[in-house]
């Protein structure tokens, strides 16, 4: 059977595995962004809504916000979906096959247990950064280098 990479890459190749747009929870954690901007550790740091020199949004920044995630929601964008990192369709993202990768796997839901706990506004605008930054390279993947499914 072909390696774990090699099916991975393969179903990035693959058109019908993206999302077409931003998908509902996605969306959600993007409209509360003014609001996590305000909560934030680093609110605390480069100011606030209302404090003189502020980089945060105000009223006008979060209708911006709410009217980028509907048109976002509804593009025809692709974007990225879980389902690229399965080898199988019974397969789960949960399931380690060997020690070497439980061990990673714990870590890494440790470290971010624990970044969460002590940042968890913070966390949440990477993640939102994150996942708005790959969108265009999800396109450029989809239309440089994805393909449609062949019927044979």
């Amino acid at each position: 059977p072909p390696s774990v990479p090699k099916i991975v890459l393969n179903n990035f190749l693959r058109r019908k595995l993206y999302f077409q747009g931003v998908p509902a929870p996605v969306a959600a954690a993007y409209a509360l962004t003014p609001m996590i901007l305000h909560f934030s550790a680093l609110s605390r740091q480069v100011g606030a809504v209302g404090d003189a020199g502020a980089w945060a949004i105000g009223r006008r920044g979060t209708v911006a916000v709410l009217i980028a995630t509907a048109l976002l929601m509804v593009s025809p964008f692709p974007t990225f979906s879980s389902k690229m990192f399965k080898t199988s369709a019974a397969d789960s993202h949960l399931r380690s096959r060997g020690a070497l990768q439980r061990v990673a796997k714990a870590t890494t839901v440790i470290v971010l247990a624990v970044g969460f706990w002590k940042f968890p506004f913070d966390g949440v605008l990477l993640l939102n950064l994150g996942h708005f930054v790959s969108i265009p390279l999800a396109a450029i993947v989809y239309n440089q280098f994805a393909e449609a499914e062949r019927r044979d």
